[in-house]
């Protein structure tokens, strides 16, 4: 099961974002490198289950897809 603050995570900077892929990316790794959302940076949310890096891009484009609704 994917930790809440995930799904919340994602939902905001898409807020700011949009749902563009690569500008959604670029608003999560810059979120997260300032840790503005619940001070969580990158190894919080990778243990959490999200990983920016380049290595976890799958893992992190499924939960995208999850979370907005988007068919895989």
């Amino acid at each position: 099961m994917t930790h809440p603050h995930l799904h919340e995570f994602v939902r905001e900077c898409a807020g700011r974002a949009g749902h563009n892929w690569t500008e959604l990316y670029d608003e999560m790794c810059r979120t997260a490198a300032r840790r503005q959302y619940r001070g969580l940076g990158y190894s919080e949310l990778r243990e959490m289950g999200l990983p920016l890096d380049l290595n976890g891009l799958d893992a992190t484009a499924a939960l995208v897809d999850d979370v907005l609704g988007r068919a895989n």
